[in-house]
């Protein structure tokens, strides 16, 4: 493989971790902790737990999130009415 192919995937994923790098935290300690749970525990309702709480808690960010909102060019009250009049 050619040595600056490598160097730019090594710099992009060294980018892309600096940007996400709380994502990534956070999915390994949600795996981690179900990792355990599931190697350990024998209980289904402890099972249940520890593979519905992140997903209820993934569930509720992705409905609770703003709307994006329209640039302030097309705020304006002609916009909304189908145009100038």
């Amino acid at each position: 493989m050619n040595a600056f192919l490598v160097l730019a995937v090594v710099v992009a994923g060294l980018v892309l971790g600096a940007l996400l790098w709380k994502f990534l935290a956070t999915a390994a300690v949600i795996a981690a902790v179900q990792w355990a749970v599931t190697t350990q525990a024998e209980h289904p309702a402890a099972l249940a737990l520890a593979y519905a709480v992140p997903a209820l808690a993934v569930a509720y960010l992705i409905t609770r999130r703003r709307a994006p909102r329209l640039p302030r060019s097309l705020r304006t009250a002609h916009a909304y009415r189908g145009g100038l009049r």
